[in-house]
């Protein structure tokens, strides 16, 4: 070890002042020997926050197993800070932590065995399995149910028939079990778990916690007999559960790539399920409600826009081409646009051509004028409640459903007398592919704010504006 490692040590564990503390266990981070990681290990336990995170960095930038060995015993430390540091560190540390946390699954604390259990869990390496599969019997409870957890984080098939038997010899960990056995991806987990719901779903006793338990994990593992199993169950049961039983259906059908019709009769179920509070379930119902094509489900699938990136991509795609979809999506923003105002508003913008050829031969030109000028009419009142983000796709939206009127709303927008408008309405016209949006940016090349025109100078010459030494109002595009 060098003088200066030895200096560093000496100021990392003495010195008064935290930052001359904190800068020594920053420079410890490449030096690699007992000393150092005893003296950062020990400074784990500094007073100091700052410290004792300069300390963390250094430790896992070492990384090993010397360095694992150094931070495991702090799990069973009195201080619920260090010994949730140590943790931490510990499953950042990875493989390099199973050697040095085996012991710890022995330890007499049952506390201390259940915390080592939760860092396997984590750590997700199969190595340790053999050493937690005896703590399925531990006398403590939360023990065992953590190690069930920690078997199904792992997932390993071998941990399938250990788990089979704890749900047959302890009740209170069936739910957990279940749990466990729906990230194990084994045609025996989805077997077990399909005979465990066959015998619950008809028994008017059975757990509602445990049901639902099994209703998650057969839509993780399910196989393609559970899809029969489980729509031959969908009308038994009832509330929250048969969300959770459309979803699992979903789930299989996605996994397996079967292609699955709905009755009629479920129409209402996969309505409420697209309304559900949980993110997934409201996907799945999505999904399903995709098939049925009637006004309600459009104008249902319509108002759940705004949940969620992923349901309104989903809900969106699923749009395009709907007979209905464009003027019940006017209807909607008329009617307030709920939190959906922005999906609605670009909706409206990118299918009103399709609409409009649609249209052709079924309704009079009038009436279709009359829902695209409607349509333009709303979405030109949203401009001054928007911010800056949902004003964008206005301003494409208003130029797509009628530009030579977008032209003229814009003209009277950039009349605002704040010059931070002005320029933000340039911006935002220049991302407009239609030119008849530069054309409104060329009105502000003779605004009295230097910055406006600027900005306007920029913006037509990014497009390729040929500008010159030709008058302001004389462009060649």
């Amino acid at each position: 070890m060098t003088i200066e490692s030895k200096q560093r040590i000496a100021t990392l564990l003495t010195h008064d002042d935290s930052d001359t503390r904190r800068m020594a266990a920053e420079d410890l981070s490449e030096t690699d020997n007992l000393a150092t990681i005893s003296a950062l290990t020990a400074a784990l336990q500094d007073d100091n926050k700052g410290v004792r995170d300069a300390a963390s960095r250094s430790l896992v930038s070492i990384g090993g197993i010397s360095v694992a060995r150094g931070i495991a015993h702090y799990i069973a430390h009195e201080d619920i800070v260090t010994r949730n540091l140590a943790a931490k560190l510990l499953m950042k540390l990875g493989d390099a932590t199973i050697p040095a946390l085996l012991p710890f699954l022995r330890d007499p604390n049952h506390d201390v065995r259940k915390f080592a259990v939760d860092i396997f869990g984590e750590i997700r390496s199969e190595e340790p399995i053999y050493y937690l599969l005896p703590l399925l019997k531990d006398a403590d409870a939360n023990v065992l149910l953590s190690t069930v957890e920690a078997l199904g984080n792992i997932g390993s098939p071998e941990a399938l028939d250990p788990l089979c038997k704890v749900y047959e010899t302890y009740p209170f960990a069936r739910a957990s079990t279940v749990e466990a056995l729906g990230k194990i991806a084994e045609s025996g987990s989805s077997d077990f778990v399909l005979g465990k719901l066959r015998e619950c779903i008809g028994d008017s006793e059975c757990d509602a916690v445990l049901l639902y338990a099994l209703l998650e994990a057969l839509g993780a593992v399910g196989t393609r007999e559970a899809l029969h199993v489980l729509f031959l169950h969908l009308d038994e049961v009832r509330g929250k559960l048969r969300s959770v039983v459309l979803h699992a259906i979903v789930q299989i059908a996605e996994r397996c790539h079967e292609e699955v019709r709905f009755p009629e009769s479920s129409r209402l179920l996969l309505l409420d399920a697209l309304r559900d509070d949980t993110e997934a379930i409201r996907l799945s119902g999505a999904k399903a409600l995709a098939q049925f094509k009637d006004e309600e489900s459009t104008c249902a699938m319509l108002d759940a826009l705004g949940s969620s990136e992923e349901l309104d991509f989903l809900l969106l795609s699923e749009m395009f081409g709907r007979d209905a979809a464009f003027e019940r999506a006017v209807e909607l923003l008329e009617q307030g646009g709920g939190r959906g105002k922005q999906q609605l508003i670009l909706f409206l913008g990118k299918t009103v051509d399709d609409f409009v050829r649609a249209s052709e031969g079924y309704s009079t030109p009038e009436v279709v004028s009359s829902v695209v000028a409607r349509a333009f009419r709303i979405v030109s009142m949203e401009w001054h409640e928007s911010d800056q983000e949902t004003r964008s796709i206005i301003v494409e939206s208003l130029f797509r459903l009628d530009g030579d009127r977008a032209v003229e709303i814009m003209g009277q927008i950039i009349t605002e007398p704040d010059p931070w408008l002005r320029v933000q309405i340039i911006e935002l016209l220049s991302a407009v592919r239609d030119e008849r949006a530069l054309d409104v940016v060329s009105r502000l090349l003779d605004d009295e704010n230097e910055l406006v025109r600027e900005a306007a100078v920029s913006a037509l010459q990014a497009k390729g504006v040929a500008l010159g030494a030709a008058p302001m109002n004389d462009l060649t595009w």
